[in-house]
């Protein structure tokens, strides 16, 4: 699993040599944002369907 600097160096190296400052910042928050959706996913799902299960 790559670390968090190098993920970032790997979405940098990707993106055409005219982004900006807030393209890099975009692609970062959007990066970071769905892998916290991926993540907690699972567990909110679980949980609804043992809820809707309860009651």
């Amino acid at each position: 699993m790559a670390t968090p600097k190098q993920a970032a160096k790997e979405l940098i190296e990707h993106l055409p040599d005219q982004a900006t400052w807030d393209d890099i910042m975009c692609e970062l928050y959007v990066k970071q944002k769905i892998g916290r959706v991926c993540r907690q996913w699972p567990r909110d799902a679980l949980f609804r369907t043992r809820a809707s299960n309860i009651g």
